[in-house]
């Protein structure tokens, strides 16, 4: 019968989130682009309207954009998906904006909550002998670092299924028959000071085979 000694539960920096649902940067320009360096949509910037030889207005030219080095120089948001020049792709495309700036400046970043078991199994044979097994769940990911309460009903959750899981895995026992020692690898059957097949390893001390 396996016996589950600790469950302890995890969060781990997620190094490679996925954050399509907040949006992406790009050196594209289009309809729909936040300009990173001013923090507005690119439509929505002002620009000089071009005339022709006769001074008539021909149409809007295009913005001066400054450059940002080799970082990228728009954003393009999510924005729930709403669609491009409704009044909620503006409000929910600034909202991203502003998250997305602030994953890349650290002031929040994405998690992963884990839960490692350890789990005592049986030695076959060996009465009051167990080994030690490690046991992982996947985990939940992709979770955001300032989700406050939500993350310890995440970590409580993780750790009841963890719980609930582990004591019905069956992990088999270890067994008594192998040919070899199980730490030194030395041939069985073991001699004993009595002429008796020993269980206890003369060279090394080792109570198992494989």
């Amino acid at each position: 019968m396996n016996k589950i000694e600790s469950i302890k539960v995890k969060m781990i920096h997620d190094e490679a989130p996925d954050t399509s649902c907040i949006g992406e940067y790009t050196d594209d320009v289009e309809n729909g682009v936040i300009v990173r360096s001013m923090g507005e949509f690119y439509e929505k910037l002002p620009a000089e309207m071009e005339r022709d030889l006769d001074g008539k207005f021909l149409c809007k030219g295009e913005p001066d954009i400054p450059t940002m080095g080799r970082e990228y120089r728009f954003f393009k948001p999510y924005a729930g998906g709403e669609e491009k020049g409704t009044k909620d792709y503006y409000t929910y495309g600034r909202q991203d904006f502003k998250r997305m700036e602030g994953l890349l400046k650290g002031d929040w970043h994405f998690v992963g909550i884990m839960a490692e078991a350890e789990v005592l199994s049986p030695i076959e044979g060996m009465k009051d002998n167990f080994r030690v097994e490690t046991l992982s769940s996947g985990g939940l990911w992709g979770i955001e670092s300032d989700s406050g309460d939500y993350l310890k009903e995440v970590a409580q959750e993780i750790s009841d299924i963890t719980t609930s899981v582990t004591s019905m895995v069956s992990v088999a026992p270890l067994s008594w028959g192998g040919s070899t020692c199980g730490r030194c690898g030395s041939p069985w059957p073991w001699p004993s000071s009595t002429g008796e097949t020993a269980k206890i390893c003369p060279k090394c001390g080792c109570c198992f085979r494989i």
